[in-house]
C-alpha cells in the first residue's frame, strides 16, 4: 500500500513550532529560492520540449521560411506591374496601343499576385494548425513533468512555498512556455528572414537610399533594449502577483469554514482584493509600456519615410536613378521592413512573460530531490515490523532542534504510543519513519535495515497512516476506501464492517456509491475518519501509524473503532500518537517526549507509578473528563 498521509488541513503537520515562518518572511524566502536563467538559457531549454514533435516543428519552420519569401515577393510583382503599366501608359499617351505581349504579361503578373496571396493564406492556416498542435502537446508534457517532479520533492520543499504559488507554477507559468515554442522562436525566425530578404531588395533597388534609411535604425535597437529590461521586470512581477492571487484563492476556498466561523468574510475579500488589484496594476503597467512602444516605433517609421521622400526628391530623382516603380516598391518594402520589427516588439510582452514563467518552472524542475532511492537499495524486503531509532537528531531550521538524541525500539508486532505536549516532536517522529524527511544524525532501522537503504516504495507500501484530519477525494465512498489498493467490493465492505463504518455508509443516499464532495464535506468528521481508517486497514500494512486518529470521533464511534484497533494491532507493529490518553492504556510501551527528548518510557502502570509527566497529563485529562460529565449528572 502507499502511505496514507492525507492531512489536508495541516499538510506539513510538524512537531516543532520553530520551523514555522511569518508570511512576510516566507515571501522573501520564496523569492530567494528562484534561480537566475538568461533568456537564451530559457529559450534553448524550452526548445528541448520540441524534440518529440520535431517533424511538426520542422514543418512550422519550413512554412516560416517559405512565408518570409511569399509575403515580401508580391512587392517585386507589383514593381514589375507598375513599371509595365507605366510603359503602356506612355505608349497609349503617344497614340499607340498596348501590344498583346504587354497585356499577357500584365495579366500574368496579376495572376501571380493572386496566387501568392492564396499561397500565403494556405501557409498561414497550415502553420496555425501545426503551431496549435505543438503548443497543446508541449504544454501537456511540461505540465506533466512539473507535476511528477512535485510528487518526488520532499516535504521540505513544500515547507518553503505556498500552495497558491505551486498551483501558479503548474497552471499559469507552464502556459507561458508554449509562447516561446510556438509564437516566439518560429515567428522570430520568420521575421528575421523577411528582414534579411527586404534588406537585400532595398540594397538592390538603391544602396544610397538604404544607407540613408538605416541612419534611423539604431533608434530601434535602443528602444528595444529599454523595453526589454523594463518588460522583464514587469513580467517577473506579474508572475509573483498572479501566484499571490492563486494563494489567496486556494486559502479562501479550503479555509471557508474557518473564515465563516470567525466572520472574516469581509477581511478575506479585502485580502483577495489587494492581491487581485496588484495583479491588475501589473498588467496595466505592462499595457502602458506596450502602448508607449507602438507610437515610438510609428514615429521612427514615419521619420524614415520622411527621409526617403526628402532624399528621393532632392538627390536621386534628379539623377534619374529612381523610377516610379522602384520608388513605390521601395516605400512598400520600407513599410514591410519595420512591420516585422514592430511585430517582434509586440511579442516582447509574451516573450518576457514566458521568461518570467520559465524561471519559476525550471527552478522547480532543477530542484534537488532530497529524499530518493540509493543505488542498490533493498526493493523486495517483506517487513516484519521491528522499528528502532538510534541517536536520532532532526531540525527543520538550522539551530532549532526538534528531536534530540532519540533512541527507542519497538519490537515487531508490538504497540508503541507516543505522548507529549503539542509541539514536542511527536508527528516529526512519524515523518522521519516514513522518510518524508531524512534524519540529520543517527539512523532509523526497520528490521535492522536502515530505511535509507530501502527503496521508498518498499518502505511506504508497507506502512499505513491514519491522521487526525484525513483527506477524502471527490469520488465515491467505495473508491475512497480502496484508494491505493485493488480490493474488491466485498473486501471493502468487510473492512468497513470490522471498524463499524458499514452502518453509516449504508444510511447514505447511495450507500458505498455515494459521491463524496471535495475534502469529504458531505460527511461528518467522525465519518471521514472511519473511511480513512478503513482505507489504511484494507491493504493490511506491516506497520500501522495512528496520528491522533480517534480524537475527532464521537464517543460511540471511538468505542467501535477502539475495539477494531485492539484486534488489528495484535499481529502488526503499531505506532500510536494519542490525544486521549485513555485510548493507549493497553499499549505495550509508552514513550513520553518533551521538547524533542524522551523523558519517560514504560507501560501505563509503570508511568503512573513513576508519577512524572505522563501521570500529570493523564490525571489532568481525567479531571477534565469528570468536569465535562458533571452537568449531565
Amino acid at each position: 500500500m502507499g502511505v496514507h498521509y492525507h492531512d489536508h488541513d495541516h499538510p506539513h503537520h510538524h512537531g516543532g513550532s520553530g520551523h514555522r515562518r511569518r508570511e512576510g518572511v516566507q515571501e522573501d524566502e520564496d523569492d530567494k529560492l528562484l534561480r537566475h536563467y538568461t533568456g537564451k538559457e530559457i529559450m534553448l531549454r524550452a526548445l528541448k520540449y520540441i524534440k518529440p514533435y520535431r517533424a511538426q516543428f520542422f514543418v512550422v519552420l519550413l512554412i516560416m521560411i517559405i512565408n518570409a519569401f511569399v509575403r515580401v515577393y508580391p512587392v517585386v510583382i507589383l514593381k514589375d506591374a507598375v513599371g509595365l503599366a507605366d510603359d503602356i501608359a506612355e505608349v497609349i499617351g503617344a497614340g499607340g496601343t498596348a501590344s498583346a505581349e504587354q497585356r499577357a504579361t500584365l495579366y500574368a503578373l496579376g495572376a501571380q499576385l493572386l496566387l501568392f496571396y492564396l499561397l500565403s493564406w494556405v501557409l498561414t492556416t497550415t502553420n496555425a494548425y501545426f503551431q496549435g498542435y505543438i503548443s497543446l502537446h508541449t504544454t501537456f508534457d511540461l505540465r506533466q513533468e512539473v507535476f511528477i517532479k512535485l510528487q518526488a520533492l520532499s516535504f521540505r520543499y513544500y515547507d518553503k512555498r505556498k500552495a497558491g504559488k505551486i498551483m501558479s507554477n503548474v497552471l499559469s507559468d507552464v502556459e507561458t512556455i508554449h509562447t516561446l515554442l510556438t509564437s516566439g522562436f518560429p515567428t522570430l525566425l520568420g521575421d528575421l528572414l523577411s528582414i534579411v530578404y527586404i534588406m537585400y531588395l532595398l540594397i538592390v533597388y538603391s544602396w544610397q537610399m538604404t544607407l540613408i534609411t538605416f541612419l534611423v535604425g539604431p533608434l530601434f535597437f535602443l528602444v528595444t533594449e529599454i523595453v526589454s529590461k523594463r518588460a522583464r521586470k514587469i513580467y517577473d512581477k506579474s508572475r509573483e502577483t498572479i501566484a499571490e492571487v492563486y494563494t489567496k484563492l486556494e486559502q479562501g476556498v479550503s479555509g471557508m469554514k474557518t473564515t465563516m466561523a470567525f466572520t472574516r468574510e469581509e477581511q478575506s475579500a479585502q485580502e483577495f482584493d489587494v492581491a487581485n488589484r496588484a495583479n491588475m496594476q501589473t498588467h496595466i503597467e505592462a499595457g502602458k509600456l506596450m502602448a508607449k512602444v507602438g507610437p515610438i516605433f510609428q514615429t521612427i517609421g514615419f521619420s524614415v519615410l520622411a527621409l526617403i521622400f526628402i532624399a528621393a526628391f532632392f538627390f536621386l530623382r534628379d539623377a534619374g536613378g529612381f523610377e516610379l516603380d522602384t520608388f513605390l516598391a521601395y516605400i512598400l518594402l520600407v513599410l514591410q521592413f519595420y512591420g516585422p520589427i514592430q511585430q517582434l516588439a509586440n511579442f516582447y510582452n509574451q516573450i518576457q512573460a514566458a521568461f518570467a514563467g520559465g524561471t519559476r518552472i525550471f527552478t522547480t524542475l532543477d530542484e534537488e530531490v532530497e529524499i530518493k532511492n540509493k543505488p542498490g537499495a533493498v526493493a523486495d524486503h517483506v517487513i516484519n515490523g521491528r522499528v528502532e531509532f538510534k541517536n536520532v537528531y532532526f531540525n527543520y531550521e538550522e539551530n532549532v532542534p526538534v528531536l534530540k538524541n532519540i533512541s527507542v525500539t519497538a519490537p515487531a508486532k508490538t504497540s508503541l504510543a507516543i505522548v507529549g505536549y503539542t509541539g514536542a516532536g511527536k508527528t516529526t517522529f512519524i515523518n522521519l519513519l516514513c522518510r518524508f524527511y531524512d534524519v540529520k544524525e543517527g539512523s532509523i532501522l526497520v528490521d535492522d535495515i536502515d530505511i535509507r537503504n530501502m527503496t521508498l516504495e518498499c518502505l511506504r507500501k508497507q506502512l499505513g497512516i491514519v491522521l487526525q484530519h484525513p483527506f477524502l477525494f471527490t469520488d465515491t465512498v467505495m473508491e475512497n476506501i480502496r484508494y491505493g489498493s485493488n480490493a474488491t467490493e466485498e473486501e471493502v465492505i468487510a473492512v468497513s464492517k470490522q471498524i463499524g463504518a458499514h452502518e453509516f455508509i449504508m444510511s447514505l443516499e447511495k450507500g458505498y456509491q455515494t459521491s463524496v464532495r471535495e475534502r469529504g464535506l458531505v460527511l461528518s468528521q467522525g465519518q471521514r475518519q472511519l473511511i480513512s481508517f478503513a482505507r489504511a486497514l484494507l491493504v493490511n500494512p506491516k506497520i500501522l501509524i495512528l496520528d491522533e486518529a480517534t480524537s475527532s470521533l464521537d464517543s460511540y464511534s471511538e468505542m467501535l473503532l477502539q475495539k477494531a484497533i485492539e484486534e488489528i494491532t495484535k499481529n502488526r507493529t503499531s505506532i500510536i500518537i494519542a490525544h486521549r490518553l485513555s485510548t493507549i492504556r493497553n499499549a505495550d510501551k509508552i514513550m513520553v517526549i518533551d521538547k524533542g527528548e524522551i523523558v519517560e518510557f514504560g507501560n501505563h502502570d509503570d508511568l503512573m507509578e513513576k508519577d512524572g509527566l505522563y501521570a500529570k497529563l493523564y490525571k489532568l485529562q481525567f479531571k477534565e473528563l469528570q468536569l465535562a460529565k458533571k452537568p449531565d449528572e
